[in-house]
């Protein structure tokens, strides 16, 4: 398996909170992602300059753009509907069929 890319990850957390709380200052962001404010202004800009974050300078606001929804426009309800199967197991930490079944003691498996 390859190894997780942090910094991806890391700016689809911003994205989601500015999805979640609408527009707001690195500090905030910074916070409630866990981020270092460093790391959240590189982040941050460099989604400004892709086009997925606009910077309001008056107010020093990050907000999203309409393009953030061109993420998720190929999507389709067949599309989610496989992606459950292929979900990472809560139980058993691996990439399955995201079931788990009671055992006949009570106890988890998949």
């Amino acid at each position: 398996m390859h190894r997780n890319v942090r910094a991806l990850s890391r700016g689809l957390a911003l994205i989601g909170e500015l999805n979640a709380s609408g527009p707001s200052n690195v500090v905030q962001l910074a916070k409630r992602t866990g981020l270092n404010r460093t790391t959240c202004y590189r982040l941050l800009d460099t989604l400004r300059e892709d086009g997925y974050v606009t910077f309001d300078e008056m107010n020093a606001l990050f907000g999203l753009t309409p393009q953030v929804r061109t993420l998720s426009e190929g999507v389709s309800s067949r599309d989610l509907s496989t992606r459950r199967r292929f979900q990472r197991c809560s139980v058993c930490s691996t990439r399955s069929h995201g079931r788990a079944i009671l055992g006949s003691s009570n106890s988890v498996r998949c």
